[in-house]
């Protein structure tokens, strides 16, 4: 998050008629892929993006139109966990709908969906793997900050940075089969010789059979069948792709005030004005939040579709339940910080949001599916 926009929301909560709770601790979550992640960096893209030089990978074709892949549509649900549903967690439980995942005695500090369950990351860096009968330990990972956990919305793949070793890994574990798929170091410095936080190993997303993520080398896309990787822009920062669904790219341009989505990594439109941002699972829509203006984008037609939230003029992104729904965080005017907060569920097609769930639970013990901390 850039100081204008830590600045703007400060400005806001002490507004009288603006949220007393801390809006920027919700927001500080980063921009993790929120159909189960959540927004992160900021304008301050701007100078290094400029200056990034880009190729265009093997994975990517660059001679088709750069409209979604919509053949790739998410399946009817076939595991026990392969539909979305609004999800939060406190503590030891995680909500899906309503069920409840008791995972203690462990808390949970962030976690994300797959077809087969939750995985989960606590206060100590440890990862677990959560199928509503077990909970194991999958992991590990004492990343600083930004997204901890990337999942696609759907599918059984599920990544993140291990820090164990002297130089950081890249992990793509399979909840299906229970098992990892992926594991390297390629493009990563050891930590000793990391210069700053640019150079932070961070996993990005997880798009059907391709993981991105960023290191010192700039983004990769990695292959999981292949299990090979393309450097789609070498010298990156992480705050340089938003999202990836269905093959298109959100990632922020080259002025660092819009948000391009394409299926080529050098394309330059459509754009859209935004900050943050997160695609829909089949890359019809494109959530955008700049300096706290929250809005829903028609990608084909560039039309805003976003829905009314009467009585909360404050929300945010947790997660997409399908390419016309999706669920936020809704703040009311006046709420303090340690009131609970409530979760909204909007529809594109009808032009609203409604109440989910009411008093879900203070900012500072909720955890979203998001893969980043709230706090």
């Amino acid at each position: 998050m850039t100081g204008t926009l830590k600045d703007l929301m400060t400005e806001r909560a002490d507004a009288e008629a603006s949220p007393q709770v801390d809006v920027d601790a919700i927001v500080r979550a980063g921009d993790s892929r929120v159909r189960r992640r959540r927004v992160v960096a900021g304008a301050g893209a701007a100078a290094v993006a400029a200056s990034v030089a880009f190729v265009v990978p093997a994975v990517v074709d660059s001679s088709s139109p750069p409209s979604p892949d919509r053949s790739r549509s998410v399946q009817p649900a076939t595991a026990e966990f392969a539909q979305s549903r609004v999800s939060y967690a406190v503590g030891s439980s995680i909500h899906y709908g309503d069920r409840l995942i008791d995972v203690s005695p462990h808390d949970v500090a962030t976690y994300v969906q797959t077809d087969d369950g939750f995985v989960f990351i606590d206060r100590q860096g440890t990862i677990y793997f959560a199928d509503g009968a077990d909970v194991v330990e999958i992991g590990r990972s004492q990343q600083p900050y930004g997204p901890l956990l990337a999942a696609d919305d759907s599918g059984s793949y599920v990544g993140w940075v291990d820090t164990t070793p002297a130089v950081a890994e890249f992990v793509v574990y399979d909840t299906s089969s229970r098992s990892e798929v992926v594991r390297t170091s390629e493009g990563n410095q050891p930590t000793t010789k990391q210069t700053g936080e640019f150079d932070l190993p961070m996993i990005r997303s997880i798009d059907g059979q391709h993981a991105y993520w960023h290191s010192t080398a700039g983004i990769t896309a990695w292959d999981l069948t292949a299990g090979t990787g393309e450097l789609i822009a070498p010298d990156a920062t992480y705050e340089w792709l938003k999202d990836v669904a269905a093959g298109q790219l959100a990632r922020t341009s080259d002025n660092g005030d819009r948000i391009v989505v394409s299926g080529n990594p050098a394309g330059n439109a459509p754009a859209f004005d935004g900050w943050f941002a997160d695609l829909s699972p089949n890359a019809m829509y494109l959530y955008t939040d700049k300096a706290d203006e929250v809005r829903i984008f028609d990608v084909q037609t560039g039309d805003q579709v976003t829905p009314g939230h009467s009585g909360y003029p404050f929300i945010f992104l947790s997660q997409w339940l399908d390419d016309d729904s999706f669920v936020v965080v809704g703040i009311k005017a006046g709420n303090r910080e340690t009131d609970p907060l409530d979760l909204l569920t909007c529809t594109i097609s009808a032009g609203e949001c409604t109440v989910a769930a009411t008093e879900v639970g203070q900012v500072n013990e909720l955890a979203l599916p998001i893969g980043d901390v709230l706090d």
